[in-house]
């Protein structure tokens, strides 16, 4: 275990259970490893306490159900600063003698009172209650880009989309592990997806920044009625995604309109439909997310089988889209879901049999009329350029 302690004299008012122990210490247990105790006669260190030990069993269970993992080891570290105490735990699970998965458990208690912190107490005590989630963003992508390194564009977004996924995902089952660390700094846990079977783990810390507004939106969209509850753009593009002219046309109409809103993004062209029953896509559709750091992810669920069963094939993504899916109106094959922090929707694009409009939820704002308006001929030719 380690410890790590202001150098001022601490000014708490809470009871300790233990006088001669420190504020953690080495629960007595048959354990092989210690597990952190924490020395507050609260109720809330007391919950902590038992937390602690159900973690524990539960990564017991996993490995007792799991014949090709091993429990490794556990180790936990703990912070003081400003009479804020934060514990940190690690459960490493092994598979094949290499570390494969690590559990990270966090506890943050005031020292002054014994209550347990939340994640928005942390960040009103640093200076960022109203912008430290889009700090938290924004150095989760920093993060990502720079273990990547030299990747194209598209893959870069992919691997962000799935890194902010398990952000948001974690955020909204309240799941984040977020601490103070040694520097007095707060600080969270997150994988940087790579595509490999074990993403890196990373501690990664925030600085306070008054210049960071509290949602990333595209500055460009000014001129839509933006309600708190609007998730996205979206537009209907044509039929006839299995023509490669038409395809590019659809491609030069969302860019088109990208650089009419100074969106300086390319759309990801994303190709989804069961390719193993040898069915081809019809649609093509628009979505722009509102936000810069909205995740979109796709995937196919095939409507037309008597017993629907959704595929493994899925896709998550950061920016705007082109999707081309649907062989038809009826059934169409793709479900889209656009995540940002705790807001969620998920639909099916398509058009109306009744009257041939943009079939979507209340929650995205149907540009399809814009979409037709004067596309950029030259970034036609320069897909096509591309394609060559």
């Amino acid at each position: 275990d380690t410890k790590n302690e202001d150098t001022e004299e601490q000014t708490s008012l809470v009871k300790k259970i233990n006088a001669q122990q420190d504020w953690v210490y080495d629960r007595d247990s048959d354990e092989y490893y210690p597990l952190p105790y924490i020395n507050i006669d609260s109720k809330d260190a007391r919950r902590i306490n038992e937390e602690i030990e159900d973690v524990l069993e539960e990564e017991k269970a996993f490995v007792f159900d799991n014949d090709l993992f091993e429990l490794d080891y556990w180790e936990y570290v703990y912070f003081i600063h400003d009479d804020i105490l934060s514990v940190v735990m690690q459960i490493h699970l092994s598979k094949m003698d290499e570390i494969v998965s690590t559990k990270i458990y966090t506890a943050n208690l005031d020292l002054k009172d014994g209550k347990e912190l939340s994640m928005e107490d942390l960040l009103k005590r640093k200076g960022m209650a109203k912008n430290g989630l889009t700090l938290m963003e924004r150095a989760l992508l920093n993060e990502v880009r720079v273990h990547l390194g030299e990747v194209d564009e598209f893959t870069e977004k992919e691997y962000e989309g799935w890194a902010l996924q398990e952000l948001y995902l974690n955020y909204k089952e309240q799941k984040l592990p977020f601490y103070i660390n040694e520097k007095g700094t707060f600080a969270f846990y997150a994988h940087l997806m790579d595509g490999t079977y074990t993403p890196p783990l990373r501690a990664i810390p925030i600085e306070p920044d008054e210049t960071v507004p509290a949602h990333d939106m595209y500055e460009g969209l000014g001129r839509y009625k933006i309600k708190p509850e609007t998730m996205a753009l979206g537009g209907f593009l044509g039929y006839g995604a299995n023509d490669e002219a038409r395809a590019i046309m659809a491609l030069t109409k969302a860019k088109s309109f990208l650089e009419d809103v100074q969106i300086d993004d390319l759309p990801y062209l994303q190709i989804l439909y069961p390719i193993k029953e040898g069915r081809l896509m019809d649609e093509m559709h628009f979505i722009l997310p509102v936000y810069k750091n909205a995740v979109t992810i796709v995937k196919f669920v095939d409507f037309l089988s008597e017993t629907p069963t959704e595929d493994n094939f899925v896709t998550v993504n950061r920016g705007p889209l082109v999707e081309l899916c649907n062989v038809s109106e009826i059934a169409p094959n793709v479900e889209i879901t656009i995540l940002y922090r705790d807001k969620e929707i998920t639909y099916s694009p398509g058009i109306s049999l009744k009257d041939g409009s943009n079939v979507l939820p209340p929650e995205i704002i149907d540009i399809t009329d814009e979409l037709y308006e004067s596309p950029n001929m030259e970034l036609r030719d320069a897909y096509i350029e591309n394609l060559r």
